[in-house]
């Protein structure tokens, strides 16, 4: 522990690869054992019998806070055009088709 920095749940550690904002949202931070949901703050006592410091955990905040714009991707997207799978009558033409935006692939007649 004596690295970290900030100790985020996986939803906000979501939220601050899109944002680049680390907060804890009150929901998912009452799902830890460190939160106090009658002060809905983080729970003092309990980090201080475990000898966690306090500032790890981030500031809290309601659902549905907007915590910021979101950042440019790393990388290129990459788009992809979704397959379709076509099935024919199997008395009419004895075959089966799969397409995809890539290849095509197709089952043998009779």
């Amino acid at each position: 522990m004596g690295a970290a920095r900030r100790l985020l749940n996986i939803p906000d550690l979501f939220n601050y690869w899109l944002t680049g904002v680390a907060k804890s949202e009150t929901t998912i931070a009452s799902t830890t054992q460190f939160f106090d949901p009658r002060t809905m703050n983080w729970s003092g006592e309990m980090l201080q019998r475990l000898g966690l410091p306090g500032e790890i955990l981030g500031e809290l905040v309601p659902p549905g806070t907007l915590l910021g714009k979101m950042l440019e991707p790393p990388y290129t997207p990459v788009y992809a055009t979704a397959g379709t799978i076509r099935r024919r009558p199997w008395r009419r033409y004895r075959r089966q088709a799969a397409k995809t935006g890539v290849t095509s692939v197709r089952g043998r007649g009779r």
